[in-house]
C-alpha cells in the first residue's frame, strides 16, 4: 500500500506531499493543473523511462519519493531485498532522481539500484490504467492479452511453452527452406572445398615448408658467392700468418710470461680455448666448402615445389601453415553441408515433428482460451450491469486460424452487444467513448485475480465521456473496489470524486502547482466547481453537498 508520495521540481509541481487514504483517494483539478505529474511520479517510482523535459524549468533535478507498506512475503519485498534494499517494519522507501541533463538514479530501501529493479517490483505494487489503455483495447493484440490474463497462470504457462515451440518450429522451417533454396550454391561450394582439400592432401605439406624452400633456393642460387666468401674466411684463419698462427704466438708468449706472473695463467688458458674454437671453425668452414656444390636440378625442383604451394594457396592462404589451417576448416565446413538428400530428409522430419508439437500445444491453448473467454464475457457483462449498462453484454469470440501464429492458433476479438435485439459489433466500431470507459473499467474489475499482488490500483480519467447516473455508478463501483484494494482515481467528475475517502486537489497559480487535501466546506466547494465551473453557485454547492451525503451513507 502507498502511504505517502513526495514530489520535487517535477513539471509544474515545485514541492508537494501527498498522504494517500488506504481505501479510495480522488485527485481533481483543472485541466493542465498538474494532476498528470502525480501519475508521472508514480510511473518513475515503478521504473518508467524518465522524460528530462519534465524537470521543472530552472531546477537541476526532479526527485520523487514514495513510502510503501509491504507484506513480508510479497514478491515486491523479495525483489527489493534481493537487490540489497532494506525493509523496516514492513515499510520501504522507493525514490527516483532525474537530472535536467544526464542519467537518472533509482533507489529502493536506501540502496541505489537499477531502474529495472523498480520496474520489476512495481509490477507487484501498482497497476496503472488510463485512457491509453482504452485506445489500446481496440486492438486485436490487446483483446487477446485480456483474455489470456483471465486464463491466469495455467494459460500463461501453456502460452510460454507454445511460443518456445513455435519459435523452434519457424526456425526449423527457415533452415529447411534455406537448405532447399541454396542447394545449387551448396553443390558448388562442396565441389570447391573437395577440390581444395584434395590438392592440399596431394601436396603432403608440412608447416613452414614454403619458408624453408625459399631459404634453400636462396642458397642454391648463390653457390659461387657463398664459396668465395667462405674460402676467404678460411684463408684468413688457416694460411701462414693467419689467425691460427697469430693465436699460437699469443699462447706461447702468455705461457712464458705466466712463469713469472701467475695472474697471466688465466689469460693463457683463455687464448688456448679461443684457439680450439678457431680450429673448430676452420674445420666447419672446410666441411661446408666441401659440401657446397651447385645443383641445378635440385634448384629447379625446389622452385617447382614452391610454385605449386603458391598456386594451391592462391585465394585460400598466403603460407603453407595457413593453407593447412584452411584445409582443416574446409573439412569441418564440408562435413556440415555435404549431407545430400539425407540432410534434407532430416530437416523435413524435424519440421514435421516440431509442427505437430506446436499444433498440440496450440490446441491446449485454444481450449484454455475458450474457457477464459467465456469467463471474461460473463464477469464483464455482470460488471457492466452495475455500471449502468444493464442491457449490454461483452462477448469474447475465438476463431481458429488455419496455421500456427506467434501467440497461438486463435483470433481473439471482444465484441459489444449493447442490446439483446442488436448484433454484436467490435469495440472499435460500436462503443462510444463513455461506453469504452465503462467497458475498460468492467474488464479490469472482472479480472482482479490477476492483480492480487498489486495492492495499489490507479485509474487516470477512465471515466471520460461519462455523466449523470453512469458517473454515479462508476463512483460507487470504485468505492466498493477500494474496500479490498487501495485505489487512486484522477477524475473530472464530481459524481466520482464524491465517493473518495480522501480528496486531493491540484491547483495551478502563476505557473506553479500546489497540492492540498480538502475536507468539509472546502471539499463541497471543489465539487461545486467540478459541477458548474465555479464555486459561487448556490445550487452547485447544494448539489455538491447532496452528492457527498449520498455517497457516504
Amino acid at each position: 500500500m502507498l502511504e505517502e508520495l513526495n514530489i520535487e521540481n517535477l513539471g509544474v509541481i515545485e514541492s508537494a506531499q501527498l498522504s494517500v487514504a488506504k481505501n479510495l483517494t480522488v485527485l481533481t483539478g483543472e485541466t493542465g493543473a498538474g494532476k498528470t505529474m502525480v501519475l508521472t511520479s508514480l510511473g518513475l517510482l515503478t521504473g518508467s523511462k524518465p522524460d528530462l523535459g519534465k524537470v521543472r524549468a530552472g531546477s537541476e533535478r526532479a526527485h520523487v519519493e514514495g513510502i510503501f507498506t509491504l507484506a513480508e512475503d510479497s514478491k515486491a519485498a523479495n525483489i527489493i531485498t534481493d537487490a540489497g534494499g532494506l525493509i523496516e517494519d514492513s515499510t520501504v522507501v522507493l525514490a527516483r532522481s532525474v537530472p535536467a541533463k544526464g542519467r537518472s538514479r533509482a533507489f529502493a530501501g536506501g540502496r541505489s539500484v537499477p531502474a529495472a529493479i523498480l520496474a520489476e517490483a512495481g509490477e507487484h505494487l501498482v497497476a496503472i490504467h488510463g485512457q491509453a489503455d482504452q485506445l489500446r483495447l481496440r486492438s486485436a493484440s490487446a483483446q487477446r492479452e485480456r483474455v489470456d490474463q483471465v486464463g491466469g497462470r495455467p494459460l500463461q504457462a501453456v502460452l510460454r511453452r507454445y511460443r518456445q515451440k513455435y519459435a523452434a518450429y519457424k526456425n526449423a522451417v527457415a533452415t529447411l527452406e534455406e537448405w532447399r533454396k541454396n542447394s545449387r550454391a551448396r553443390a558448388v561450394e562442396i565441389e570447391i572445398l573437395r577440390s581444395g582439400i584434395q590438392q592440399i592432401d596431394e601436396l603432403a605439406l608440412s608447416e613452414g615448408e614454403d619458408d624453408e624452400l625459399r631459404q634453400q633456393i636462396e642458397r642454391l642460387t648463390n653457390v659461387e658467392d657463398l664459396r668465395e666468401a667462405t674460402a676467404r674466411a678460411l684463408n684468413h684463419i688457416s694460411t701462414e700468418g693467419g689467425i691460427a698462427d697469430s693465436l699460437g704466438i699469443v699462447i706461447e708468449s702468455l705461457n712464458k710470461a705466466a712463469n713469472y706472473d701467475a695472474q697471466l695463467e688465466n689469460s693463457a688458458a683463455a687464448a688456448t680455448s679461443i684457439e680450439a674454437e678457431v680450429q673448430d671453425l676452420a674445420g666447419t668452414l672446410a666441411s661446408y666448402l666441401e659440401d657446397l656444390q651447385a645443383d641445378p636440378a635440385a634448384l629447379e625442383h625446389k622452385h617447382e615445389r614452391l610454385a605449386k604451394i603458391i598456386e594451391v594457396g592462391r585465394g585460400r592462404a598466403e603460407s603453407a601453415t595457413a593453407l593447412l589451417r584452411w584445409r582443416e576448416e574446409a573439412g569441418q565446413r564440408l562435413a556440415e553441408i555435404d549431407g545430400g538428400t539425407d540432410r534434407e530428409e532430416e530437416l523435413a522430419e524435424q519440421v514435421a515433428a516440431l509442427r505437430e508439437e506446436t499444433l498440440e500445444l496450440g490446441r491446449q491453448l485454444s481450449k484454455l482460451r475458450r474457457q477464459a473467454a467465456k469467463q471474461l464475457g460473463e464477469s464483464t457483462s455482470k460488471e457492466l450491469t452495475e455500471l449502468a449498462m444493464p442491457n449490454a453484454r461483452i462477448l469474447a469470440e475465438i476463431d481458429s486460424l488455419d496455421e500456427p501464429a506467434e501467440f497461438g492458433m486463435d483470433k481473439v476479438s471482444l465484441k459489444l452487444q449493447s442490446h439483446p435485439s442488436l448484433p454484436p459489433v467490435g469495440l472499435g466500431e460500436g462503443a462510444s467513448g463513455g461506453e469504452l470507459s465503462r467497458i475498460m473499467l468492467a474488464l479490469e474489475l472482472s479480472s482482479l485475480g490477476d492483480h492480487d499482488d498489486a495492492p495499489v490500483m490507479i485509474f487516470d480519467e477512465i471515466d471520460a465521456g461519462i455523466g449523470g447516473q453512469a458517473a454515479t455508478s462508476v463512483g460507487l463501483r470504485l468505492a466498493r473496489l477500494a474496500q479490498s484494494r487501495q485505489v487512486i482515481v484522477v477524475t473530472h467528475l464530481a459524481q466520482v470524486a464524491a465517493y473518495g475517502d480522501r480528496h486531493i486537489v491540484v491547483e495551478k497559480q502563476g505557473g506553479k502547482a500546489t497540492v492540498r487535501q480538502v475536507e468539509g466546506e472546502d471539499r463541497v466547494l471543489e465539487l461545486a466547481r467540478m459541477l458548474s465551473g465555479h464555486t459561487d453557485s448556490k445550487s452547485a454547492r447544494v448539489h455538491a453537498a447532496e452528492l457527498l451525503g449520498a455517497s457516504h451513507v
